[in-house]
C-alpha cells in the first residue's frame, strides 16, 4: 500500500501557497521523491502554464514566438498565424482532421484579420480535478494561445453533460471555451468570426496574455 506524501509551500512564480509532493509512503517506509524543479517549486497553475507554453511553442515550430508581442508588431506575424494551417499542422490521420465546418473555421480564422494565432486539434497538458486525479487530457478543436481561449465546433454526438464537465475544468486551469454549431458555421460564417473577434479582444484587453495564466492575472490584480 502506497500513499503520496505532501507539505504546505509557495510557489516560486505567483507566490500562491500549494500542497507540494514530497514522497510517498512504501509499505510502511518513506521514500523521498526527486522530482524535477517544474514539479516541485511551481503550484498547479503555474505548473500548467509552464507546460502549455512549451507545447504551442512546440507546436509553431519557431523560437521566434517567444516574444509574442515582439511578433505582433513585425510584418511577420500575419504571415506566420498563416503558416499554421500548412507547416505547423500535423498529418493526422482522416478521423483527427475535425468535420468539414471544424475545418472550414479554422482555415477562416487563419487566414482572417484577428490579431491572434491559432492551432487547430491542439492538445492540452493534463489537468487534474478530484475526480480525475490522474488527469484528463483534452483536445480543443481550435485553440488561440494569446488569448487562452478554447474554440469548439459542436455537432450532434456532443453531451451537454461531458462538455459543461469539460468546459469547468478548462476553466478551472484559465482557458474560456466558446462554442458554435456546425449550421451556425455554414450559414452564419461571418457572425461567428464577428462573435469570436470580439471575444478575443475583450480577453486581450482584460489584461491575458501568452505567458501568464488568465487565473494569476485576475487575483494579481
Amino acid at each position: 500500500m502506497t500513499e503520496t506524501l505532501y507539505e504546505q509551500a509557495h510557489c516560486v512564480t505567483c507566490g500562491r501557497e500549494f500542497m507540494k509532493e514530497v514522497g510517498v509512503m512504501l509499505f510502511g517506509s518513506i521514500e523521498k521523491r526527486c522530482l524535477p524543479f517544474e514539479y516541485t517549486e511551481l503550484c498547479e497553475l503555474c505548473r500548467f502554464t509552464v507546460f502549455l507554453q512549451s507545447a504551442v511553442l512546440e507546436r509553431l515550430g519557431s523560437e521566434r514566438t517567444t516574444s509574442v508581442e515582439g511578433l505582433k508588431s513585425s510584418t511577420e506575424y500575419a504571415h506566420q498565424k498563416r503558416l499554421l494551417s500548412y507547416d505547423a499542422y500535423p498529418k493526422l490521420h482522416l478521423e483527427r482532421q475535425g468535420t468539414i465546418p471544424e475545418q472550414r473555421l479554422f482555415q477562416t480564422l487563419c487566414n482572417s484579420l484577428l490579431n491572434s494565432r491559432f492551432i487547430h486539434q491542439f492538445e492540452l497538458p493534463l489537468i487534474t480535478s478530484p475526480r480525475f486525479p490522474t488527469g484528463k487530457q483534452y483536445r480543443p478543436d481550435i485553440y488561440a494561445p494569446d488569448a487562452w481561449l478554447a474554440i469548439e465546433v459542436d455537432g450532434d454526438s456532443h453531451s451537454p453533460a461531458k462538455d459543461l464537465e469539460r468546459d469547468e475544468m478548462l476553466f478551472g486551469v484559465g482557458i474560456k471555451t466558446v462554442r458554435f454549431t456546425p449550421a451556425q458555421v455554414r450559414h452564419h460564417l461571418h457572425m461567428v468570426i464577428e462573435s469570436l473577434g470580439d471575444e478575443l479582444r475583450a480577453r486581450v484587453a482584460s489584461g491575458i496574455v501568452f505567458d501568464r495564466n488568465p487565473l494569476l492575472t485576475s487575483r494579481a490584480g
